[in-house]
């Protein structure tokens, strides 16, 4: 995470940005954080709890920030396609959510939480769509899901069943997630400079 928030300082260290940037680097540190806790996870429960507690005010900062890094008005609703990626995503987390409950027990309340706000943050994802250039909608959006994706891997591995080469997987997918989401957002300040 340093390194992509060095990344998107480079990206945009010339542009006079018209969004509290603030947002995002709170975002990535709380990331970084949920990464260096979620390290230990196997050494207790909790060390993945306030690993989960980071993440979840990760999503907080990452939805805010998708509010921000878009534009107020759109010539182009576009409703229908927004509510049926919502509905697709939110098919899935009730779908995953359904499946795992039986196997929560005492962590039933943090994972539900943390469900609906990683839900929450794709969906502010998608409510970007004709509110900036296409390339950085589908930048963040594809980042959103692959986070969402990437999370799901790591709750059904510790919850449900094991996944083979889950840390291979899980470690990559979210690399890749964030890279997509913080590039996107690069790509909307750049674009704002731009028009201005």
């Amino acid at each position: 995470m340093p390194i992509l928030a060095v990344v998107f300082f480079f990206k945009t260290r010339d542009i006079e940005l018209q969004v509290p940037v603030s947002y995002l680097y709170l975002a990535m540190l709380f990331s970084f954080f949920g990464d260096v806790l979620l390290m230990f996870m196997d050494q207790g429960e909790i060390w993945f709890s306030t690993g989960l507690a980071a993440f979840l005010l990760a999503q907080v900062f990452y939805s805010i920030t998708y509010r921000h890094f878009r534009y107020e008005k759109s010539n182009v609703s576009g409703k229908a396609i927004k509510m049926v990626y919502s509905l697709i995503i939110i098919a899935y987390a009730v779908i995953l959510w359904i499946n795992l409950y039986p196997h929560l027990g005492d962590m039933l309340l943090p994972v539900t939480l943390y469900t609906l706000t990683i839900l929450v943050m794709v969906i502010m994802a998608i409510s970007r769509d004709n509110r900036t250039s296409r390339l950085s909608f589908y930048l963040v959006f594809s980042g959103a899901v692959i986070f969402l994706i990437s999370d799901s891997m790591i709750a059904i591995n510790k919850f449900m069943v094991p996944v083979p080469y889950e840390r291979l997987l899980v470690i990559s997918t979210y690399m890749i997630a964030q890279f997509l989401i913080i590039s996107g957002l690069a790509e909307h300040s750049i674009l704002k400079q731009g028009e201005a």
